[in-house]
């Protein structure tokens, strides 16, 4: 079957230049190519998440025995009988208190005797 297909210059060159080399037809080469490609085994993925499970193999699932409700009231530290959260407000929080400035350093001191070295 005759089809077309772009192929970057550089690398069809060096299929020409490797059918030449083995005695082979572009053609050859390039239903070779896709062969290789095509009967390859699915890859792995590229990365391979590490294995974080908790607790024992086939225990019960830990959370199964909660409501979304009581993971809601864990996950948000709510008391089950206590107020629902209220919705925020507009007014900004406010100001965290400033930390107290360092002194500032005393001026060095002028030697007795009016020199400038110490």
């Amino acid at each position: 079957m005759k089809t077309t297909v772009d192929i970057h210059d550089v690398l069809l060159a060096r299929a020409k230049r490797h059918a030449r080399d083995r005695g082979k037809t572009l053609r050859q080469v390039i239903e070779a190519g896709l062969r290789a490609v095509l009967d390859e085994p699915p890859s792995k993925y590229e990365y391979d998440w590490p294995d974080l499970s908790v607790g024992e193999p086939g225990a019960p699932y830990p959370l199964d025995a909660y409501t979304w409700q009581d993971l809601s009231e864990l996950i948000y530290r709510r008391e089950s009988a206590g107020p629902a959260l209220e919705p925020p407000t507009s007014e900004p929080p406010p100001p965290e208190p400033s930390a107290p400035e360092p002194p500032a350093a005393a001026p060095p001191a002028e030697p007795p005797d009016g020199s400038d070295s110490p």
